[in-house]
């Protein structure tokens, strides 16, 4: 991937995965979707890049699908992932919550959650996209899967109050 930025994102933090490429466009979206007022996180279009496998077929199924399940949400700001393969924030907001967690495996989830619980949101740009590589086996599948789920025992555990239902107070 090359990629060549002339964009003022001082003020911005971007995250992209090392085994993602993104559209060429793609900060440039998320800092108009960013530019709204106050949006504190922005995430984009996720594709599986190594689709040649039936797995990662699957799997880019699932991700493009989750794509349009984070657009959705994001318009009653309930969308709390912005995925490592493509995402933006606004870095004084980040850093008013806290920052990124070291704690559990699903920084990305407790990030989006800390920000709407201080009265922010999380927006979504459809034209910025990233293409990443997925596992191509059952064991590479299987593993990321344990990893996600931990990850979620972590949120789950974190953000869950007990006899409480939701993850809002």
């Amino acid at each position: 991937c090359q990629l060549t930025v002339n964009l003022k994102l001082d003020n911005l933090v971007a995250i992209v995965d090392g085994d993602s490429c993104i559209d060429k466009n793609a900060l440039e979206e998320m800092r108009n979707e960013i530019a709204r007022k106050n949006v504190s996180a922005v995430c984009g279009v996720v594709k599986v890049k190594n689709r040649n496998k039936f797995i990662c077929m699957w799997i880019h199924i699932e991700q493009l699908y989750n794509s349009l399940m984070r657009l959705l949400l994001s318009k009653i700001n309930a969308n709390v992932t912005t995925p490592g393969p493509l995402s933006m924030y606004v870095r004084k907001d980040i850093l008013e919550v806290g920052s990124f967690s070291t704690e559990g495996f699903s920084e990305d989830v407790d990030i989006t959650i800390r920000l709407i619980r201080n009265g922010h949101r999380v927006s979504f740009a459809e034209k910025a996209v990233a293409e990443t590589n997925m596992p191509y086996d059952i064991k590479g599948f299987f593993r990321q899967r344990t990893r996600f789920a931990r990850g979620l025992v972590n949120i789950l555990k974190r953000h869950m109050k007990l006899n409480k239902a939701t993850i809002d107070n």
